[in-house]
């Protein structure tokens, strides 16, 4: 996750998830998302965020997805927590491509 600091992304997950390490297990099926995925997104020394708990943490818990990924609040117009599937994986996959693609200041419309 190139331009996301991933230990502060994990950071963040395990902050979220009350119980710690042993609810790894009941965390991941209260989330639907896998417990290998989950541990992946926790690791302390190696931490790699999986999409699927991102997403699974905007859609099942309310989390703001701009928060999640760099630790800052969108409180812009027209913020409402997102519930469909569909609508949480457009809005994680525009954050990061955001994050990911590098700004041309020659165009002005970005």
């Amino acid at each position: 996750m190139l331009g996301i600091d991933k230990r502060a992304v994990a950071e963040r997950i395990r902050g979220l998830l009350v119980g710690g390490q042993p609810a790894i297990r009941d965390w991941a099926q209260r989330l639907g998302v896998s417990p290998l995925a989950l541990q992946m997104s926790v690791d302390e020394e190696d931490p790699f965020p999986t999409f699927d708990v991102l997403s699974a943490l905007v859609r099942e818990q309310g989390v703001d997805p701009v928060w999640l990924l760099t630790g800052q609040y969108d409180t812009g117009p027209g913020q409402e927590p997102v519930s469909r599937p569909e609508e949480t994986h457009r809005l994680i996959t525009r954050l990061l491509a955001d994050r990911l693609t590098p700004r041309n200041p020659a165009r002005r419309d970005l």
